[in-house]
């Protein structure tokens, strides 16, 4: 009995000792669109189980200065991350760098989470040293919005909103059938019946459709301190009118030889696409009222102006975004509500 107490102790001593194997999954890079209060921000994200999963310091990075910003600390002693919501982030390097391409490999975080202090428990996965966690969670934690539209297969993150983890839906209401009627024979007369007063037929009234000239090349310039920038322009002629004071960023071009690259300034962003040695313009993005395109809209303007300018003739309208295309680009005025929060100068 002795024997077989201390060889049932030794295998129990044995399991406790072996090493726990991370729970791993298979992570494709996300191709959504992200927009950040409607501007469209490129992240390096993955999908893992039909999942959205955003590398932690990127989400932090770009709420930067919302009402939702958090920081991201690190305590290698506790293997745990700390998050501090309501406080700046604190740049560590490397944030908003790459993009990756190809699916990855993904071990869930052994690391502790703390939140302002206390333990909490995400959904999270390491991918090439770098902590991913579910953007739901993150928004529930926060309190911001996550929104998700699959016909332009679009994520949304709206720091002016509360999270709402539950979409209602009206269920179809079942209808009860009317109950069978047994004629029956009517034995008073059938009243005459006075024919009534032929209705007068009251028009509809009109929807106002505005008219507007149609798109030009010059709606795809904006000019910055007297120099006019357009698409396929060389971005050093941008630079040259900005300054030197951006962030940058870059990953490997899906379409051409070399890499897409952004530049983003306080006002304005440009995303470029590599031929040969230069970096064109891919696509101009007006962030703040600083500048303004050649009809005067500018962000925080509202839509009913950007009618007036343009017309209500869209390539595309829906909650997050109007646009008009033309065989020289697209123009698209991203919304919330009825302001203009972005805009966005694009080629076909």
């Amino acid at each position: 009995m002795k024997k077989f107490v201390s060889a049932l102790l030794a295998a129990v001593l044995l399991v406790s000792v072996l090493p726990v194997t991370a729970l791993s999954a298979t992570a494709q890079p996300t191709s959504s669109t992200v927009l950040i209060n409607g501007k469209n921000t490129a992240f390096d994200a993955y999908n893992i189980d039909s999942n959205n999963y955003f590398k932690l310091r990127d989400l932090a990075f770009a709420l930067n200065g919302t009402a939702k910003q958090f920081d991201v600390g690190w305590d290698a002693a506790k293997n745990a991350i700390t998050l501090t919501s309501n406080k700046p982030y604190t740049v560590a390097g490397g944030e908003m760098s790459t993009k990756g391409s190809g699916s990855k490999s993904a071990s869930q975080t052994s690391s502790t989470i703390y939140l302002d202090g206390k333990e909490v428990s995400f959904t999270a996965y390491n991918i090439d040293g770098n902590n991913y966690f579910k953007l739901r969670d993150i928004g529930q934690a926060f309190d911001f919005n996550v929104g998700w539209d699959e016909a332009s297969n679009t994520v949304t993150i709206d720091t002016n909103n509360h999270y709402d983890e539950n979409v209602i839906s009206t269920p179809v209401p079942t209808l009860t059938p009317a109950p069978t009627m047994t004629p029956t024979l009517a034995l008073t007369p059938t009243p005459t019946l006075t024919p009534s007063p032929e209705p007068t037929d009251t028009p509809a009234p009109k929807t106002e459709i505005i008219s507007a000239p149609k798109l030009s090349s010059s709606d795809f310039v904006i000019s910055i301190g007297g120099t006019k920038i357009k698409l396929g322009d060389n971005v050093q002629n941008a630079i040259n009118a900005c300054g030197s004071g951006y962030e940058y960023s870059e990953a490997v071009s899906c379409v051409h030889d070399g890499m897409d690259k952004v530049y983003t300034y306080n006002d304005v962003e440009f995303y470029t696409y590599p031929d040969g040695s230069i970096d064109r313009i891919n696509e101009i993005i007006l962030t703040s009222p600083a500048y303004q395109t050649s009809r005067g809209i500018t962000v925080s303007n509202s839509i009913d102006m950007v009618n007036n300018a343009y017309g209500n003739e869209y390539a595309d309208n829906n909650q997050y975004f109007v646009s008009y295309k033309d065989t020289d680009g697209i123009l698209s005025f991203y919304r919330s509500g009825d302001t203009v929060t972005s805009i966005s100068i694009a080629r076909n």
